[in-house]
Formats: structure tokens, C-alpha cells, sequence
């Protein structure tokens, strides 16, 4: 059996922000657009290759840059846990107006005129209402129909 690559910075600060987000991998994976396995094998740093082998699973940097942006994870923080070229991708991600179209909800608002929250802040506090708010669209509320 071969040694597993070490968890990668990047995968640990982005599973740290998932789980002090409540985040599961599905949920999680589901608003970034990617499959629970990817997200997870990110997260872990690698990938099961079969017969107890594994292989390192760092995701591109797009990728990175997405997980990033569905927990609230600063492109600051990306750079500095190794990943720079997903954290630039992560400010264009923040910074496109369709992706984060600005803003007609009013908790958004409420957030975007916060003086003490840094641009990047905003959004990325944004991004993760959206993200948990899309993860939860399709959890039942009380009453049994869904949101």
C-alpha cells in the first residue's frame, strides 16, 4: 500500500470553512456546481486510485476557486494556504455582477451597507447566504412542503 499524500492547506482551510459554515459535502459541492467526490477528494487532498493507492487531488484552480467562494473563504486566505491563481480567479468571481448580481434581497443589501465589512467581505459573506440558502431550497419545512 502506497503512503497518502498530505492534506493540502488549501483543502483544509476550505473544510474548515464548510464545517463552521454547517455545510455537508453535498450540500457544499451542490452549490458550487461540482460532484461530492470531487469536493471531498479537494478537501482530503487526494484521490483513491484502487488496490490502497492514492494520488494527489489538488482540483484547478477554478475549481479551488469555487469551493472557496460557496464557504466564504477569503481570496486573501486562499493565497496564503498556497493556491494564488484560484484566489485571483475567486476576486473575479466576487467581483462579476451576474454571478452576484448586486443586490435585490434585503439581507444582502443589509450586508453590502455594512461600513465596517470590507468589500471582499461582503461578498464573500453574500456568496455564502446564497450558497446555504441554495442548499437548503430543497429541505422540507415545517408544514412537510419544501422551500
Amino acid at each position: 500500500m502506497s503512503e497518502r499524500p498530505e492534506q493540502t492547506a488549501w483543502g483544509e482551510l476550505i473544510r474548515e470553512a464548510r464545517e463552521a459554515a454547517n455545510l455537508s459535502i453535498p450540500k457544499a459541492a451542490a452549490a458550487a456546481g461540482i460532484s461530492e467526490g470531487t469536493w471531498g477528494n479537494i478537501e482530503r487532498g487526494r484521490q483513491a486510485e484502487g488496490r490502497g493507492r492514492n494520488r494527489p487531488a489538488p482540483g484547478s484552480d477554478r475549481t479551488v476557486a469555487q469551493m472557496a467562494a460557496v464557504v466564504g473563504v477569503t481570496p486573501d486566505r486562499l493565497a496564503e494556504a498556497g493556491r494564488p491563481e484560484a484566489a485571483s480567479i475567486l476576486r473575479r468571481i466576487y467581483a462579476e455582477p451576474a454571478r452576484l448580481s448586486r443586490f435585490t434581497d434585503p439581507a444582502e443589501r443589509r450586508l453590502d451597507a455594512d461600513p465596517d465589512l470590507t468589500e471582499t467581505e461582503k461578498l464573500s459573506l453574500i456568496a455564502a447566504l446564497r450558497a446555504l440558502r441554495s442548499a437548503q431550497s430543497g429541505v422540507p419545512r415545517a408544514g412537510g412542503t419544501p422551500a
